[in-house]
């Protein structure tokens, strides 16, 4: 495991499962324009599914009841429209890939109260940043600077510091709608995760 998920895990490993969940969903819906992008430009997928997941996960933090059934049939939607990534040309369903398995964790973490999942998701959204980053940059990856300047590179610090700052005033927090509304709030203040204008 590198710094970076040390850094995080750290920090989840201190949060109650309701804290931990909102971390998840809210790392979930940085990535949701990434699937819609790929849906639009494709013609393929539904983004509401997608969305239909992400609105459960803040029905159960506000302690609407969701049955294991509810929450399997979801997953089985995420995973009929997630794309594989050899069947469309182009950089889109790479990002869209990322986009349900993230979501998809966020549900199975429902069900198995497996932090690992959180875990999972944290890395996920990072790794999507690192792909953009390679690609926009037209980084070599023999180059022995390309991690450094990854690391460096505004997009991932920006997304570093969002999960530590949502992270620190998870600790401790009452899991309320007033609450999960501004971390939401804040979680949009920090922009989109990459610059799909860059991406074809």
């Amino acid at each position: 495991m590198d710094e970076f998920l040390k850094s995080i895990e750290k920090k989840i490993v201190k949060l109650s499962f309701k804290q931990q969940i909102l971390f998840g969903v809210l790392s979930c819906e940085k990535l949701l324009p990434n699937y819609r992008q790929f849906s639009s430009a494709v013609n393929w997928g539904n983004i509401e599914i997608l969305e239909e997941a992400i609105v459960m996960i803040y029905q159960y933090l506000q302690d609407i009841e969701l049955n294991e059934g509810e929450l399997d049939s979801i997953y089985e939607k995420i995973i009929e429209i997630t794309p594989n990534v050899e069947n469309f040309e182009g950089d889109l369903a790479a990002y869209a890939l990322d986009t349900c398995s993230a979501v998809a964790d966020a549900v199975e973490f429902l069900l198995s109260e497996d932090q690992s999942y959180v875990l999972n998701i944290a890395s996920i959204v990072r790794d999507t940043i690192d792909m953009f980053i390679q690609e926009s940059e037209e980084l070599d990856i023999a180059d022995e600077n390309a991690d450094q300047k990854i690391v460096q590179h505004e997009y991932m610090k920006r997304e570093t510091k969002r999960q530590h700052e949502i992270l620190r005033r998870l600790l401790g927090a009452e899991i309320d709608l007033p609450f999960i509304s501004a971390m939401r709030d804040l979680n949009n203040s920090y922009g989109p995760i990459i610059e799909l204008s860059l991406v074809s």
